[in-house]
C-alpha cells in the first residue's frame, strides 16, 4: 500500500511547481524595485517589458534576458552607491534619530496612561486608607465605579468603612445602654 496516492503527488507536485514560480517572481520583483528606485526609467521599463512577458509566457521574457539587463543595471546603481554613501549616511542617522524619538514618546505616552490609570487612582486609595485607619469614617471612597482591580479595592473600602460605622454606632448603642443601666442602677439604689 503507498503511503501517498499518485493523485496526491500531482497535487503536491503542482504546487510545488507554483510556489517556485512564486518566490522567483517575487526575487525578481525585489530585484526591479531596486532597479527602479536607483537606474533610469528606461531600464525600468525594460524589466517591466521582460516581467511581463515572461508571465504571459511569450516570447522575449527569457530568464537570460532578464538577468543580464539586471546584472548590467546591477552594476550601474553599485558604481553610483558610492556616490551617494554620504547621502545614504545621513538618511540613517535621519532614521535613526526619527525612530529613536517615536520610541520616547511612544514610552512617555505609557508611562503618562500608566501613572493616570494605576498609580494617581492607587494614591487617591491610599491616602483614603490612612485616613480610615486614623478613624476618620467621614472619608468617601473614590473610584468605586470602575468595573477593574481599582475599583473591586474601592468596593471593598467602601464595605470596610460601612462594616466601621455600623460597629461605631452599635459600639456608642452600647455605651449608652450601659449608662442608662447604670442610672436605673443608682435611681434603685437611692430609693
Amino acid at each position: 500500500m503507498a503511503l501517498i496516492s499518485l493523485k496526491d503527488m500531482r497535487i503536491a507536485h503542482k504546487l510545488l511547481a507554483g510556489m517556485a514560480m512564486l518566490i522567483t517572481l517575487f526575487s525578481v520583483a525585489s530585484l526591479f524595485i531596486f532597479i527602479s528606485l536607483h537606474a533610469s526609467h528606461g531600464a525600468s521599463a525594460k524589466v517591466a517589458d521582460i516581467l511581463a512577458n515572461a508571465v504571459a509566457g511569450k516570447g522575449g521574457g527569457s530568464a537570460a534576458d532578464l538577468m543580464s539587463l539586471l546584472d548590467e543595471k546591477t552594476a550601474a546603481v553599485l558604481k553610483d552607491a558610492k556616490a551617494s554613501d554620504n547621502l545614504n549616511f545621513l538618511l540613517a542617522n535621519l532614521t535613526f534619530l526619527v525612530s529613536g524619538s517615536m520610541a520616547i514618546a511612544t514610552a512617555l505616552g505609557v508611562a503618562w496612561l500608566l501613572w493616570r490609570n494605576i498609580a494617581k487612582p492607587l494614591g487617591r486609595m491610599i491616602e483614603v486608607m490612612n485616613r480610615l485607619a486614623a478613624g476618620d469614617l467621614s472619608v468617601t471612597i473614590p473610584d468605586a465605579d470602575r468595573s477593574d482591580e481599582l475599583g473591586e479595592m474601592a468596593r471593598a473600602l467602601k464595605v470596610f468603612r460601612e462594616t466601621a460605622i455600623a460597629r461605631a454606632a452599635a459600639e456608642s448603642g452600647a455605651a449608652e445602654d450601659r449608662r442608662l443601666a447604670e442610672d436605673r442602677r443608682r435611681a434603685t439604689e437611692e430609693t
